[in-house]
């Protein structure tokens, strides 16, 4: 019987070795019987949101929001555009992840949260993660994620070098120890 695994965290097992998702943490949004989407919230990419916003013609007149540095979401549609905000979405055009965590791909919401001066923590990003019928359950079965409950903290107060390491350590679990076999006692 399928069960969704979304909203929540995937950490990536320390024996995933391929180099888009070696050491993420991946904020699992969309998880249904025709495939599942993500976001690496621990990539950040070279870009800053400034570049972002100038080349698709859009206004961000605040400067300190032009600095921030966007990730990169996954590797697929590298150029789709992504926020991970806190706060509501009157357009009912995100997912909700917990309490007021919210991911939207919506262009209009985007330039909602750009002007809005009393809006809550934000994080941007280029691209996502997905996958097709049935690949993620099998790739969780196999050993290559961990999902987890999302927290809010994770993403917006962890530095990034530290997210995948500390959302770990918040289930007790220490990825330095990990074994790839199971002990017998």
């Amino acid at each position: 019987m399928f069960k969704s695994l979304a909203p929540g965290f995937l950490l990536a097992t320390p024996p995933l070795t391929d180099p888009s998702f070696k050491q993420t943490v991946v904020l699992l949004f969309a998880h249904t019987l025709d495939g599942a989407m993500g976001l690496v919230i621990n990539r950040p990419s070279r870009r800053f949101l400034g570049e972002v916003v100038d080349s698709a013609g859009l206004e961000c007149p605040e400067a300190t929001l032009r600095g921030r540095r966007v990730f990169n979401g996954g590797p697929v549609q590298s150029e789709s555009g992504w926020v991970v905000f806190e706060g509501p979405d009157t357009r009912g055009e995100s997912f909700s992840i917990a309490g007021d965590l919210r991911v939207t791909g919506s262009l209009d919401v985007f330039k909602e949260l750009l002007r809005d001066r009393n809006r809550g923590r934000m994080m941007f990003l280029l691209g996502y993660s997905g996958w097709g019928p049935g690949q993620l359950d099998a790739e969780v079965e196999g050993g290559s994620w961990m999902p987890v409950p999302p927290r809010a903290g994770t993403i917006f107060e962890i530095p990034v070098e530290e997210r995948w390491r500390y959302a770990y350590l918040e289930c007790g679990i220490d990825p330095n120890l990990w074994s790839p076999t199971i002990g017998d006692g």
